[in-house]
């Protein structure tokens, strides 16, 4: 009797840890995938603000499609002439909040992140600090993620508004 309890509590304790290291093993893609898209959030709002193109350009697909205001960008040579182009240029700053990434598998994930920006023209001299008028502009990124190799690329963000306006600083 004292045998068949030990072989059994064996067999339990053989369950319990190899289904605790498959769970343990499985959930690791997911935790970099996670950690990599998240990262990346970051290294937008910096790409974007210092308008480093070749950052920008890692950031995103081949294929990507970036959309803001109702308009589709798509591929890196659309999505990167929307960092470059405009006749008028602004100073920002970007500043990422919340960022909830969810994995569909191993190589893909969709997410939210809420952003704060301010932004203000710049001078003609270039001189802009410190500013007293910006525009304020608040809302989510929708995105779609691809992971391959430790690396997270965004293959699609929407911008969704959900607060903008102009304020004076005292």
């Amino acid at each position: 009797m004292k045998r068949m309890q030990l072989v059994l509590l064996h067999s339990v304790f053989i369950l319990l840890f190899s289904t605790g290291m498959n769970s343990a093993s499985a959930k690791e893609p997911f935790q970099t995938l996670v950690q990599a898209c998240t990262e990346l959030n970051h290294q937008y709002a910096f790409a974007r603000d210092q308008g480093d193109v070749a950052a920008y350009e890692r950031i995103f697909s081949d294929d990507a499609e970036f959309i803001m205001q109702g308009k589709t960008y798509v591929g890196k040579p659309a999505i990167l002439t929307r960092l470059t182009g405009g006749e008028v240029r602004y100073f920002a700053r970007l500043l990422i909040g919340t960022v909830a990434i969810t994995p569909l598998n191993e190589f893909s994930a969709q997410g939210v992140t809420y952003f704060t920006m301010f932004q203000a023209e710049e001078g003609d001299d270039g001189s802009q600090l410190p500013i007293s008028s910006f525009t304020t502009f608040m809302g989510e990124y929708h995105d779609s993620y691809e992971f391959e190799s430790g690396t997270c690329r965004l293959s699609r963000r929407e911008t969704k508004p959900l607060f903008m306006g102009t304020a004076e600083a005292n």
